[in-house]
């Protein structure tokens, strides 16, 4: 039912409120012109063609959505990161951007979905139409729209389909030539820059400590603790709560070196004071040169984690460096040698002893 008042500032201000709808608010200079907007608001919620208004008054577009999306997560102090920002943007673009959020059916998701996949492979399509779910959501929990969520009821025929699907898991480590030939590429030529990345120390300290490349560009000498050798990390990934998970990581002797022989520049407290994208880059660019084919970054935290295994630690000691709460998380980096599997079968027979195989058979025989 509408509701109209008079604002101390002369003009009308009319609020619609009915069940199963957002309340809508608008401002008139008129009570005419504000009898005319809600008489034409009720009928469009009573015959179904009723269409959520923005702040500006126009329609509520999915590309404006975005944009309430978006501003809200900045007021919040979590911005979007480039990723995300870029799917919006291939969202807001799409003939889904200029349609209105309560007329976006599961027909208009799946021709998107499809479009995308004619382009990119299914676990990206899986990224696109998860950004589209999550506004959606955003729209019925904090905006009140009442327009549910056509993602979600198309989600299983777009995975029969392989429309959208997970990424393989990889099982991609450098070898021993290879991290050779990376280190003498990267090695500086000549005399440095002071600011010039240290390419090589970064390398060797990824694998050191199974850091992310943007763990370690935001590590900081305030937050290392050179008695109990551990640094903490902030704000470390976590699809359920990044904001709050800063975690206290051991540091081994190769890492605590590498540290040790970084200079610290007055006023910056950072250790590695370098852009995440100039040694993505650097890498990446290190690669082609070696003709190292499908070896990424972030491959060296796999073969970090690898490694830790392959000394025998348990799940609960690697996970203490890699940051993984559950051993499902953890299980696709353990990728352990076959060679170190004999080494360590080894190691327990020299400790424990070999029993012999014919001994059960003996055993029965004897019965």
């Amino acid at each position: 039912m509408a509701n109209i008042r008079q604002t101390p500032a002369g003009t009308f201000k009319v609020q619609i409120r009915r069940l199963g709808f957002p309340t809508q608010i608008q401002t008139f200079p008129t009570r005419k012109a504000a009898q005319t907007w809600a008489a034409r608001v009720e009928a469009d919620m009573k015959h179904g063609h009723f269409i959520p208004i923005d702040r500006d008054g126009l329609s509520m577009t999915v590309a404006k959505l975005i944009e309430r999306y978006k501003d809200d997560k900045v007021k919040a102090g979590a911005p979007l990161k480039k990723g995300a920002v870029s799917c919006m943007s291939i969202i807001a673009n799409s003939k889904l951007g200029a349609m209105p959020v309560n007329r976006v059916t599961t027909n208009a998701v799946t021709q998107f979905a499809e479009m995308r996949r004619r382009a990119v492979k299914p676990q990206t399509v899986a990224k696109n139409v998860a950004y589209l779910s999550a506004l959606f959501n955003y729209a019925n929990s904090k905006l009140k729209l009442n327009i549910g969520n056509p993602v979600r009821e198309v989600s299983m025929a777009l995975k029969a389909a392989n429309t959208i699907g997970k990424s393989a898991e990889r099982t991609r480590r450098p070898s021993d030539d290879e991290l050779a030939a990376l280190r003498q590429y990267l090695a500086p030529k000549g005399k440095t820059r002071p600011r010039r990345v240290p390419m090589v120390e970064i390398v060797d300290f990824a694998i050191a400590t199974t850091m992310r490349a943007g763990e370690i560009v935001s590590i900081r000498w305030s937050d290392l603790n050179d008695d109990r050798r551990e640094i903490l990390i902030r704000a470390r990934k976590d699809p359920k709560n990044k904001a709050t998970n800063d975690q206290m990581a051991p540091l081994l002797p190769d890492a605590m070196a590498i540290i040790a022989r970084q200079p610290r520049i007055e006023g910056e407290d950072r250790i590695f004071p370098h852009g995440l994208h100039a040694i993505s880059t650097l890498f990446f660019r290190a690669c082609q040169a070696l003709n190292i084919i499908d070896l990424r970054f972030h491959d060296l935290r796999h073969e970090g984690i690898s490694r830790l295994f392959e000394l025998h630690m348990s799940v609960a000691d690697v996970a203490k460096f890699s940051g993984h709460k559950d051993w499902k998380s953890l299980k696709r980096y353990e990728q352990m040698s076959n060679a170190s599997i004999h080494h360590r079968y080894e190691l327990l027979v020299a400790q424990f002893g070999r029993r012999p195989a014919t001994k059960y058979v003996a055993d029965e025989e004897a019965a």
